[in-house]
């Protein structure tokens, strides 16, 4: 599953670009950091019928929001309220919050997403966080890292292998430029989806590849 991310200054800007990730997204991310007075019930809205995903990322994990905990995490229970797919909570969020949004989810999936920017952590730490989203009851875990090497990709795409074994939903891949290849390796070896950008200059994490591109080499390579 390809998931096009999307994040915008504005709530126009926003709609244009959720419009044109309609072509080539299976789900589309709507990242709520970067984008003033949102109004969540129309971008879902809009989004539809392609599967929804809402993030609201702080800025400690790499996004724009630099508000109050509180505020960034109202966002995320109104998208359960209004039906959104998933929602994307980081990790590293407040056991508390996490265990609360899990409570009252209904039929939203809940994503646990646990990012390093800097490098890929070992193997073993990685199976540990992995281990540890599985008993907090994640719905869908996300490991993503930043390539250094081209070994960090075998890092990050054995952790696949794993959550097969316990039929656990897993999206997992490499940022970076070294790492361009697991966002599409990910999908062959049973990654859950792996996310894409709108074109150059609208990607949202480094390494980011464009949805249009990513399904020519899927369809090229008979992965669609």
């Amino acid at each position: 599953m390809i998931c096009v991310a999307v994040s915008a200054p504005t709530m126009s800007d926003m709609l244009a670009a959720i419009k044109k990730g309609q072509k080539v997204a299976d789900a589309i991310e709507l990242r709520l950091d970067g984008l003033k007075n949102p109004e969540l019930a129309s971008l879902i809205k809009a989004a539809r019928p392609r599967k929804v995903v809402v993030t609201n990322r702080s800025s400690r994990e790499g996004g724009l929001f630099a508000g109050k905990e509180a505020e960034r995490i109202r966002f995320l229970a109104e998208a359960v309220a209004l039906g959104a797919d998933y929602i994307d909570l980081e990790w590293r969020t407040a056991a508390p919050i996490r265990e609360r949004l899990l409570a009252n989810k209904g039929k939203t999936k809940v994503i646990f997403s646990y990012h390093d920017f800097t490098h890929t952590p070992s193997r073993r730490a990685l199976l540990n966080v992995l281990k540890s989203m599985r008993a907090a009851g994640a719905d869908v875990g996300k490991i993503v890292t930043m390539a250094t090497s081209p070994d960090d990709n075998i890092t990050i795409l054995s952790l696949l292998g794993r959550a097969r074994q316990q039929k656990f939903p897993l999206i997992a891949f490499c940022m970076g430029e070294m790492g361009k290849i697991s966002r599409l390796a990910t999908l062959a070896l049973g990654g859950y989806m792996t996310y894409a950008s709108l074109g150059r200059g609208r990607e949202t994490a480094p390494g980011q590849i464009s949805a249009s591109t990513l399904r020519q080499i899927m369809e090229q390579m008979d992965l669609s």
